[in-house]
């Protein structure tokens, strides 16, 4: 197992390819479960770091994911199973406890083998 793999111990929750329906909303992709057994798990800092995002604004996040698998801005993350979310759970903006990704950051490792995602929600 690779160290990288080693890190991401936790089970999160994402919503990804967020498009706007032209209402003012969204719609997402089915939510996805990101688990530490099949390499996609994560590492979840709630910490506080200054940021610039994509327009060039400094930003504070409210937690810093290091997941195992590629996710979109605009997405939606959540600590936890998908299990323990409610029976509807197909909009991440209706919940408190998800949180929307602002800046995703892929870094190859040394060797080009697998890929460090830094992703600040």
């Amino acid at each position: 197992m690779k160290i990288l793999d080693k890190m991401r111990k936790q089970t999160a929750v994402y919503w990804g390819s967020p498009v706007r329906t032209g209402s003012g909303g969204w719609t997402f992709a089915t939510p996805v479960e990101l688990t530490p057994t099949d390499g996609t798990g994560v590492r979840w800092e709630d910490a506080q770091e200054l940021f610039m995002d994509p327009q060039g604004d400094s930003v504070l996040s409210r937690a810093i994911v290091y997941p195992g698998m590629d996710v979109d801005i605009d997405g939606y993350l959540y600590l936890g199973t998908e299990a323990s979310l409610a029976s509807d759970h197909s909009d991440p903006t209706e919940r408190s406890d998800t949180y929307k990704i602002k800046q995703v950051q892929k870094i190859p490792t040394l060797k080009a083998t697998q890929n460090l995602w830094i992703v600040h929600l």
